[in-house]
């Protein structure tokens, strides 16, 4: 494997990740919690949750096009 596929293959895993840490804040359960603190810690999930997606998309995306050109 090639250092550019494995930065692909970590790529993909730290947005594997962040997604996993948007869930974690998502569901997070606080007893009486006040509504804006809601809001801001559900806009941080949203946050979280998109750009773990785009970072596993990129690096899923990249790693197959890097995959065929290396076979070569």
């Amino acid at each position: 494997m090639s250092p550019l596929e494995t930065f692909f293959v970590l790529l993909s895993a730290a947005g594997l990740l962040v997604v996993l840490g948007g869930m974690v804040v998502r569901h997070r359960r606080i007893h009486a919690e006040h509504w804006l603190w809601k809001r801001r810690r559900l806009q941080t999930a949203r946050l979280l949750l998109s750009c773990g997606a785009v970072l596993f998309g990129v690096g899923m995306v990249a790693l197959l096009v890097v995959e065929p050109a290396s076979a070569h």
